[in-house]
């Protein structure tokens, strides 16, 4: 607060995305000049603002630098750790799908919401989706609102069924389902969106 009053920016007068931006400008200004990060691009145009930064080897996080996305008062990386670990807890594969999916995106150049794609959360959704309907043998994740029980949450059935509850079941040990690797699961990923969603109504 005190650089913005120095810099002739009344707090009050700025609205919430403002405070944001100079918010995360200033601490990418600290970490940059003491805490020997590497300013790579900043995404200033999207719903959520970040930066990335190239944190340094010193940190001993790894041998090497590490890009990592900063941003302030963004809600989407909890919701996108909340559900992605409540998906691996009912099937360990969701996040090593996820992960596989998000690396495809990324080395292709499709996931820069600056530019009109996807955001990494984005694809992470897609992911699940194709978990839930299209892996082409029975449902590997349930709907959504059964993620909070993990174990044999009750969901709601499909069709004109009123009042009635299903349980969903995990796939059995050792059906087909529960035994695709996750390149398979990615190969079938790819195809569902490419031949089985009718993009032009969905």
């Amino acid at each position: 607060q005190g650089r913005l009053t120095k810099g002739g920016l009344s707090v009050a007068r700025l609205d919430a995305r403002k405070l944001q931006k100079s918010a995360i400008r200033m601490c990418t200004d600290q970490l940059v000049s003491q805490g020997g990060f590497k300013f790579r691009r900043s995404a200033f145009r999207g719903e959520e603002p970040k930066v990335t930064l190239m944190a340094p080897p010193a940190l001993g996080v790894a041998d090497r630098g590490i890009p990592m996305d900063f941003s302030v008062n963004s809600p989407t990386p909890a919701f996108n750790a909340s559900l992605l670990r409540a998906a691996s807890e009912i099937d360990a594969r969701a996040q090593d799908l996820v992960l596989v999916v998000r690396r495809w995106a990324k080395d292709r150049g499709i996931c820069h919401a600056a530019k009109g794609h996807l955001p990494p959360y984005g694809w992470t959704l897609l992911t699940l989706y194709f978990m839930q309907v299209g892996a082409e043998v029975a449902p590997l994740l349930p709907p959504l609102q059964g993620f909070r029980l993990v174990t044999g949450p009750a969901i709601r059935p499909g069709g004109g069924a009123t009042g009635a509850q299903r349980r969903w079941e995990p796939p059995e040990e050792g059906s087909e389902a529960a035994l695709l690797a996750v390149g398979e699961l990615f190969r079938r990923f790819v195809h569902f969106y490419r031949r089985g969603v009718d993009w032009r109504r969905e």
